[in-house]
């Protein structure tokens, strides 16, 4: 054949193109075969967080505990206890706001696992009851107040839900028709807008030594008044230094009025307040400032006028010169005022406005009293028996 030459030669080319093609061609894959693996066990750490106490020496800080009625003619009277957490440096603070926050009281307070046996009524209704008679119970709780050096002023039981105040008439903790009863805890602040009328209560009040219209007032709910120049109010830090001192910044709630610092030293009898950018101001605790307080009596009067007991405290100073206030209602009337003397063991009074008296022993009681008597006062005639208190 002609023509076999060329078709054994393109033949032999087409082998040749099919070698180098198999020669170029990419390597199977080959698949190992697949394991699964075991799963691997992570340790995983979750975050925790302290749960929320529910010691009720903790809950007490939580929502206000509070008590009301209504007086036909005067609307409603709402009563309240709000218990602050602890701070550093004024310790537990608690603020009563009595009679529509017309009497209020601060100072400091303690929780503690101890019995409380109390005599309270439940509600207003039970109170004004003719003939009712208070509940008695015992609490798990007792409540102790006290002021800001740490004088006892009262005491209440608390199961955690409810404070027994059954500090009634005659206690310093108290305000007319406001004890003693059960006050609830306001877990719907229902009284929101009586709680925001708390007012600041003195915790250091300063008069300056050169200006005795120039005062500074530090309040337990860490807001003040200043008038030292102009009146300036606003909110105040402190600093407890090492020696028991305190060391007051005061930032004005208006920016464009000044601040100041204010040094206290430890036994807080006087205070150095320096404006921002102006001079030092000595100044002394105004309670230290004019006549202090010798001795108290007090006693309880019947007001016709308005059916009510009001409380007659008989306060004697140390510069020999006294005053009778009566406490009605959440109000204070001065009704009398004049000089004392001290006669062996009595005291001799002489009022400008009641009758002249002296006080008499009670041996066997072991206390003084004065039966005070006074007319035509705004609250009528008082005529009452005083006891000796301090």
């Amino acid at each position: 054949m002609k023509h076999a030459p060329k078709f054994y030669a393109l033949l032999a080319a087409l082998l040749v193109l099919l070698l180098a093609l198999t020669a170029c061609a990419p390597t199977p894959a080959t698949t190992a075969p697949t394991t699964t693996a075991a799963p691997t066990t992570t340790e995983t750490t979750v975050p925790t967080t302290e749960p929320e106490s529910t010691d009720p020496v903790d809950t007490i800080t939580e929502n206000m505990f509070s008590y009301s009625f209504t007086a036909e003619g005067y609307g409603e009277f709402v009563f309240y206890f709000h218990f602050y957490e602890e701070d550093p440096v004024l310790g537990k603070v608690f603020f009563a706001g009595l009679s529509n926050n017309r009497v209020n009281f601060a100072g400091t307070y303690t929780v503690e696992k101890v019995d409380y046996a109390y005599a309270c009524f439940p509600d207003r209704d039970a109170a004004i009851a003719e003939g009712g008679k208070p509940l008695e119970g015992t609490a798990p709780y007792t409540v102790s107040f006290f002021d800001w050096d740490g004088n006892e002023l009262g005491k209440c039981g608390y199961d955690g839900t409810i404070l027994y105040n059954d500090m009634k008439e005659g206690s310093i903790i108290y305000s007319q028709g406001g004890a003693p009863v059960y006050y609830n805890r306001d877990t719907e602040g229902k009284f929101a807008e009586t709680y925001t009328g708390e007012l600041g209560v003195r915790f250091l009040e300063f008069v300056a030594d050169e200006d005795e219209t120039s005062t500074l007032l530090i309040a337990h709910n860490k807001t003040y008044t200043d008038l030292v120049g102009a009146m300036i109010e606003g909110t105040w830090t402190v600093e407890k230094k090492a020696d028991g001192g305190l060391d007051f910044v005061l930032k004005p709630n208006d920016s464009t009025d000044t601040g100041a610092k204010v040094s206290v030293p430890a036994d807080k009898k006087t205070c150095t307040y320096t404006a921002d950018g102006g001079d030092a101001v000595a100044m002394t605790n105004i309670l230290l400032a004019g006549p202090q307080l010798a001795a108290t009596f007090e006693g309880i009067a019947k007001i016709v006028k308005y059916n009510m007991d009001a409380t007659i405290t008989l306060s004697l100073f140390d510069d020999n010169t006294c005053t009778v206030v009566a406490s009605l209602a959440g109000n204070k009337l001065e009704l009398d005022k004049g000089t004392y003397k001290k006669d062996s063991y009595n005291f001799v009074f002489d009022f400008e406005k009641g009758e002249d008296v002296t006080t008499t022993l009670d041996a066997a009681a072991k206390t003084l009293n004065v039966q005070y008597k006074i007319t035509g006062t705004d609250i009528g005639d008082i005529d009452t028996m005083l006891t000796v208190k301090k």
